[in-house]
């Protein structure tokens, strides 16, 4: 099976993910530009493709724009949080996510 390490972009974990990992999902808050170009001179150093290493981020603000600076920036998924809520209200909140699986299909 792929191997996907998370976590923060730092040196370490990006040199780790660089030499076991099929993807990363990196801490929301490092699912920016930078973190991006860290993992891939990471790759580069490393002689390793970036586009071999696949991008995933977990719990995302749900918003539209902020799914397409993601797809951007190369991430391949995201995970849409969906918190335990009573039945009637997690039908309510996946009708809410309804447009944003429509809008971005695969990603989310």
């Amino acid at each position: 099976p792929p191997v996907w390490l998370g976590g923060a972009a730092v040196h370490g974990l990006l040199d780790h993910v660089v030499e076991y990992g099929d993807g990363w999902m990196p801490i929301y808050r490092d699912a920016n530009r930078e973190s991006v170009e860290q993992l891939h001179r990471a790759c580069d150093a490393a002689g390793r493709d970036p586009s071999t290493v696949t991008l995933g981020v977990y719990a995302p603000f749900p918003e539209v724009a902020e799914l397409e600076r993601l797809a951007e920036l190369g991430f391949a998924w995201a995970a849409l949080l969906v918190r335990p809520y009573p039945a009637t209200d997690e039908r309510r909140k996946l009708d809410e996510l309804q447009p944003l699986i429509d809008h971005f299909g695969p990603l989310v």
